[in-house]
């Protein structure tokens, strides 16, 4: 599963996260962010509910921004990193301290991690 992947919170995110059968939790930090001359169009959080021409008019309107957007590194001192987390407690402090020094986490992620950090004490 899942907390994060590079095309979260309309492509804004700066990590992919998720949780590996043998390995532990995963974070991977972006290298580069889209940078557009005119904003990224954002697409409603259930977009999936749309009209589906509605959603696909959307969905294409975006994909033709990215497509004409760079690609700029970000700049901070993990850019390209991978962390490996023993637990989902772990992977929460590796994302809020991310966040920390200024990359797009997700708050979906972080609540997620949160619950299950929290599950996991409790059991």
């Amino acid at each position: 599963m899942s907390y994060a992947r590079f095309s979260s919170d309309n492509y804004r995110s700066d990590i992919y996260c998720y949780e590996h059968m043998d390995d532990g939790w995963m974070v991977n930090v972006a290298a580069r962010r889209y940078t557009a001359a005119t904003p990224i169009p954002v697409l409603p959080s259930r977009w999936w509910d749309l009209e589906p021409q509605e959603a696909m008019k959307l969905l294409q309107a975006q994909r033709a921004r990215l497509d004409q957007a760079d690609l700029t590194p970000i700049g901070l001192p993990h850019d390209g990193g991978e962390f490996v987390e023993e637990s989902a407690a772990a992977c929460l402090s590796r994302l809020e301290y991310l966040r920390g020094l200024g990359y797009w986490v997700p708050q979906g992620a972080i609540e997620a991690l949160r619950e299950e950090a929290e599950a996991m004490e409790e059991a």
